[in-house]
């Protein structure tokens, strides 16, 4: 998903010339401007951190998931036994 602007800022860089002729060959082979293939790659970069920010949140909670299921677990099995 591409973010549609009504505006557009002008962003100066300074990349290697390496960079710049990959930039540029890029941009042809996909048939788009510099700007929207730099764009698009800052674009995926930010979904991909968000992605990487989800995971660890995801890790760190782990911990705390499976002490709660422990908890759960253990109350159903109290449960059940008066039960019988």
């Amino acid at each position: 998903m591409t973010v549609k602007e009504k505006t557009k800022a002008r962003l100066s860089v300074s990349i290697s010339p390496e960079l710049k002729e990959l930039a540029e060959n890029l941009a042809k082979e996909s048939k788009k401007s510099k700007s929207a293939l730099i764009s698009e790659c800052i674009q995926e970069l930010a979904r991909k951190r968000e992605m990487d920010l989800m995971a660890e949140g995801y890790q760190a909670m782990a911990h705390e998931n499976m002490e709660l299921a422990k908890l759960s677990l253990e109350s159903q099995r109290k449960i059940a036994l008066r039960q019988q």
